[in-house]
């Protein structure tokens, strides 16, 4: 039989997103309470792909202020973070972009999918989920 041999990096990535922008819905929010004691929201995201949807799961949290910032201008928040309050609630079927990325496997945690960034979005709204192709001008 013949085949590619794959180096560990290769084999961790395998069923795995390549890195780059994608559109994703929140599908999950919950409020939560970090280890450390800082509130927090976990976030359930559906990254949409030509191919179908994929699961990635983010924590928003003051602790990490630009993330934050990203996530509240991508999803059309911005109102409510000059307030100084989001919920769960606030973030739940809201629609933007992400950077997905590879983190390696380390220890007994194989490689994952992690959302590095939240893009904020240019001028007006836009829906950015690829299951409304009404607008697809071809």
């Amino acid at each position: 039989m013949k085949f590619k041999p794959k180096t560990n990096e290769e084999l961790d990535a395998v069923g795995l997103l390549e890195p780059g922008t994608y559109d994703f819905e929140v599908k999950d929010a919950t409020d939560k309470t970090s280890k450390a004691g800082n509130e927090m929201i976990a976030l359930e995201l559906d990254i949409l792909t030509r191919s179908g949807r994929w699961k990635a799961f983010d924590y928003i949290l003051e602790a990490f202020p630009r993330k934050l910032n990203h996530f509240a201008k991508a999803v059309g928040l911005e109102e409510k973070y000059e307030q100084g309050e989001i919920t769960a609630q606030d973030c739940l079927r809201k629609q933007g972009r992400c950077e997905i990325e590879i983190e390696p496997a380390a220890g007994n945690y194989p490689a994952k999918n992690i959302v590095t960034d939240y893009l904020a979005k240019q001028g007006q709204a836009q829906s950015h989920v690829l299951d409304n192709m009404d607008d697809v001008p071809f």
